[in-house]
């Protein structure tokens, strides 16, 4: 299969790769999950029995029932084999959401260290894509005018920038411009992979859980990790830059506010197999 692009360069390794373009969902506006109906009953009603029950002896018993003696060490046993399980419940709901299997809940931002850990245990890497905020959307998020304003120059002036990189890398690649289609660029980019670099999104995923250090510059790389490194890092990037405009804690809630930016979202999941190549 052949990476796509939008106006950010996609990227892929023998993995699969996932382009899904979402609008930015304002707070507050998910779509209302179906609802289990609670049937109200009246405290003076009683419920249907199947059996009839005997009142209550004095000496506690039911009649015709023996009480049950409860061992505490046996109950402390249940009890300790019931959290067991529902820790482990826990942990195969997470794997399941993070490794794609409950779309529902497949996140792209602010993950929980468990949940980097996860991804970096499966080379999971994902990303979101920065894109324009329409003048409704922005009033939704609770942006002034002279936010959003900032907003659509800061990301004008990065769009250019980082499209100016994607360029540079590819002419160290052919030695000219790029051609006017996006797929002939990408695919003269994965031309240069190595076999080791079949192992970037290990290694991403890992920096990203905390697991190891990233490299300390780009110009010591090789050019596809530079070009896969550009791709998966934008919404990072791109709150960085609207932070010195706005301040670090607004721009990590507009961030926050939809999953990830409006522009897009990329994913890269799977470890690859031992001997395959890029």
């Amino acid at each position: 299969m052949k990476p796509m692009l939008s106006h950010a360069m996609a990227f892929g390794l023998g993995g699969l790769v996932v382009l899904l373009y979402v609008g930015l969902r304002p707070p507050g506006d998910a779509s209302p999950g179906a609802e289990a109906e609670h049937a109200t009953r009246s405290a003076a009603s009683e419920p249907t029995r199947l059996y009839p029950v005997a009142a209550a002896e004095p000496s506690g018993r039911s009649r015709g029932v023996e009480p049950h003696c409860t061992d505490d060490a046996n109950t402390s046993e249940l009890e300790e084999r019931v959290e067991q399980l529902e820790a482990q419940l826990a942990a195969k709901d997470l794997e399941q959401a993070t490794r794609g299997e409950r779309s529902d809940e497949v996140t792209y931002f602010n993950l929980s260290r468990q949940e980097q850990l996860e991804l970096a245990r499966n080379c999971d890497v994902r990303s979101d894509i920065p894109g324009s905020l329409s003048k409704q959307a922005a009033e939704d998020l609770g942006m002034s005018p002279d936010e959003h304003a900032i907003y659509d120059r800061v990301l004008a002036q990065w769009r250019s920038e980082h499209h100016a990189r994607e360029i540079a890398l590819y002419r160290e690649v052919a030695g000219e411009d790029p051609p006017s289609h996006p797929s002939a660029m990408i695919e003269a980019l994965l031309k240069t992979a190595t076999p080791e670099d079949r192992e970037l999104p290990r290694k991403i995923a890992e920096e990203r859980a905390g697991l190891r250090a990233p490299p300390d510059a780009d110009d010591a790389l090789g050019l596809y990790e530079r070009h896969m490194r550009l791709s998966t890092g934008q919404g990072d990037e791109f709150e960085q830059r609207l932070a010195r405009e706005l301040g670090a804690g607004r721009a990590r809630e507009l961030r926050a506010a939809g999953d990830g930016w409006p522009g897009g979202r990329s994913r890269r999941s799977g470890c690859p197999e031992p001997g395959t190549s890029p």
